[in-house]
């Protein structure tokens, strides 16, 4: 037996299970509110950006979620325009973080177009001096509000495979396991070039796609399985 292996080996535990401690002493359970006007607030999805947490509202729009100061949250459902939320200092100290969402607005049938391409951000007076260089931390949040649109483009992106595939088509067609529809269409959209093809009209092609992720997918699924329970 490998004694300085197995000493190196319980350190690294230790000093990781400290290192997640300390770390985890600034989070706490943040609850917070969707009000929406003219819609449902129930099972609306609430997901932590920072650390990947998700929850969802109960039928009153009431989550709560552990986060701390510059978490940034996501707020997406099917029937509402997305929003995110900044956890600042006000949000973290609050007993209650209120969220206004608002509907989606129906696409019109005819659309007129007027060519605006002669005016610039200049023009708008938006530009009126230059950008200023960013601060570490402000090329922290930076980086989460572009994690932010590209989840919001895969949640895009989901919405609509779930248009075209329903839970039955998933488990039976493709094997997904039962209660995975959602975590295998994430693990899809992970793959870029998969997200490039969903976002086409050719849905043979999709189709035939995700029924080859799907076989790597619970692949990946059955060998995890496996390393759990050997």
């Amino acid at each position: 037996m490998d004694i300085f292996g197995t000493m190196k080996n319980i350190l690294f535990l230790f000093l990781f299970g400290i290192c997640n401690l300390v770390f985890a002493q600034d989070e706490k359970l943040v609850a917070g509110k969707i009000i929406v006007a003219d819609a449902k607030v129930s099972n609306i999805l609430v997901l932590n950006m920072t650390t990947e947490k998700e929850t969802h509202t109960d039928s009153l729009g009431h989550f709560k979620i552990m986060a701390k100061v510059d978490d940034l949250l996501v707020f997406y459902a099917s029937h509402l325009d997305k929003m995110r939320k900044l956890i600042d200092d006000e949000a973290y100290n609050s007993k209650v973080v209120t969220i206004e969402m608002t509907s989606k607005i129906e696409e019109l049938d005819e659309v007129v177009i007027t060519n605006y391409s002669h005016i610039n951000a200049y023009d708008l007076g938006i530009i009126q001096k230059p950008i200023p260089l960013l601060t570490p931390a402000e090329r922290g949040k930076y980086r989460s509000e572009k994690r932010a649109e590209e989840f919001e483009a895969k949640l895009s992106t989901i919405a609509k495979l779930e248009t075209l595939y329903d839970t039955i088509f998933l488990e039976k067609e493709l094997k997904i396991e039962k209660g995975m529809a959602k975590g295998f269409l994430f693990y899809a959209t992970d793959h870029e070039w998969f997200m490039a093809v969903a976002k086409g009209k050719n849905k043979m092609l999709t189709t035939f796609y995700l029924t080859m992720l799907a076989q790597k997918y619970n692949e990946l699924r059955k060998n995890t399985f496996i390393k759990k329970n050997p």
